[in-house]
C-alpha cells in the first residue's frame, strides 16, 4: 500500500513546525487508512498519519512533482517578463 522506502518514523522536523497546518476533506477510505495507522501505533494522531501519507505520496511521485515545479518556474519567469513589458508600455 505504501512506498516501502518511506521510514516509519519520518517527519520529526515537520512535526515540530506546527505552523504548517492544512485542513482538507478526505473520503471514508482515506480516513480509514489514517485511523488504521493510528490504531496500530505507526502514527500517533490523525494529523500525523495524514502528514505521513502525504509525504509518502510526494516521495512516490517525486519525478512528476519535479516536472511540475520546472513548469511553474517557467510560468513565473514568463509572468515577470510580461509584467516588465507591460511596465515599459506605460
Amino acid at each position: 500500500m505504501l512506498n516501502q522506502n518511506i521510514p516509519v518514523e519520518p517527519l520529526k522536523e515537520t512535526a515540530k513546525n506546527k505552523s504548517n497546518v492544512v485542513a482538507c476533506r478526505v473520503d471514508g477510505n482515506d480516513l480509514e487508512a489514517i485511523d488504521m495507522l493510528v490504531e496500530v501505533d505507526i502514527r500517533t494522531t490523525r494529523s500525523d498519519a495524514a502528514a505521513w501519507l502525504i509525504h509518502a505520496g510526494i516521495e512516490a511521485n517525486r519525478s512528476v512533482l519535479e516536472s511540475v515545479q520546472a513548469t511553474v518556474g517557467e510560468i513565473r519567469q514568463l509572468h515577470r517578463k510580461a509584467q516588465a513589458t507591460a511596465a515599459q508600455l506605460l
